[in-house]
């Protein structure tokens, strides 16, 4: 919106006064000031056929237009904005295929110069005299067969002259000789797309099977890992009872530690009784008839005594052979648990 306010405005401008804008030399204007680049012109020619209209495109990038804006020829050499030979005011520039704000015009054969040897180039001026463009230069006069003539360098590095024609030729033909390369390239290139993805199709078949064989081992693992947590916890369960039965056993060889002692006591007590017995039947041999009776009674202790001797010793045995199946009992509990 603004753009087209700035456009209406300056068309009531345009029509009040048809000369550019230039400022006075007075006024301090600087060519620095001017930014050749903002305004492009793309693809000028070397020669512009004298008598003709020309045409030109131009190509706006770092710059707002305004309808005072203006396209002009000056002779190579120019040193001001007031140099110009000719002039024709820029219209409203648009959008081109390629997003870039372009333009084009036409100065008539009337305004431009005849058949010469002269060198111009077209200026994009602003509203306010600024130069914010300027083309390569170039001449108004017609192609002679020298002007034709390009240097082209040959295989072996030297410099020769062909006409444009016979070099644009020359370019085609590397350019189909590349195609057909590139063309060559291009088959080979294919082929091995082909292989790649035939290679790919096999890959992805191992892949898959792969994976089928990882989900199977791993469905085993998961069996192993099961076996392995009931395996531990029957050995936990192992550990346990053997931690008991260690108990028992230590409990049993206290017990065992505490008969013996019982019996080498006994043993000590036949001892001294039998040393009495003898003492006795030597001191007594004489008074046998006296002590006779006293004789039987202790008799019938000893065999009390021996009744109980003997009952100690099926003790000792049954408490040895108890000793020994628990040791058993225990040699077959840690094979299991190995």
């Amino acid at each position: 919106m603004a753009d087209k306010e700035l456009f209406s405005s300056d068309e009531t401008m345009l029509k009040s006064s048809d000369v550019p804008f230039i400022p006075e030399p007075s006024s301090g204007y600087d060519m620095g000031i001017s930014t050749f680049s903002q305004v492009i012109f793309p693809d000028i020619p070397d020669f512009f056929p004298p008598e003709k209209d020309v045409t030109v495109s131009y190509i706006l990038t770092e710059i707002e237009p305004t309808s005072r804006d203006w396209v002009g020829l000056f002779r190579v050499g120019w040193a001001s904005p007031r140099d110009y030979t000719t002039y024709v005011w820029s219209p409203k520039p648009r959008l081109d295929e390629s997003g870039n704000l372009s333009q084009c015009i036409t100065f008539k054969a009337y305004q431009l110069p005849k058949d010469d040897s002269e060198f111009y180039q077209f200026c994009y001026v602003t509203r306010n005299g600024y130069v914010r463009g300027a083309s390569t230069p170039f001449q108004f006069r017609l192609c002679t067969e020298n002007d034709c003539l390009v240097e082209v360098e040959d295989e072996s590095g030297m410099i020769i002259l062909k006409t444009k024609s016979d070099a644009l030729e020359d370019q085609l033909s590397k350019v189909n000789q590349e195609k057909k390369l590139l063309e060559v390239e291009m088959e080979s290139l294919i082929q091995s797309k082909e292989n790649l993805e035939t290679s790919l199709k096999k890959v992805s078949t191992e892949l898959s099977s792969a994976e089928e064989k990882y989900r199977s081992c791993d469905d085993k693992n998961k069996e192993l890992q099961a076996s392995l947590g009931e395996a531990t916890a029957e050995q936990v369960k192992l550990l346990q009872r053997l931690e008991k039965a260690e108990k028992r056993i230590e409990k049993t060889k206290c017990d065992l530690a505490t008969a013996q002692t019982t019996i080498d006591k006994l043993h000590q007590d036949i001892k001294s009784l039998e040393a009495e017995v003898a003492a006795a039947k030597q001191d007594r041999m004489l008074e046998k008839v006296n002590y006779e009776e006293e004789i039987k009674i202790r008799e019938l202790m000893m065999q009390e005594k021996n009744v109980e001797m003997n009952g100690l010793r099926d003790e000792i045995k049954v408490i040895y052979l108890f000793e020994h199946n628990f040791l058993n009992l225990q040699f077959n509990i840690l094979q299991f648990a190995t």
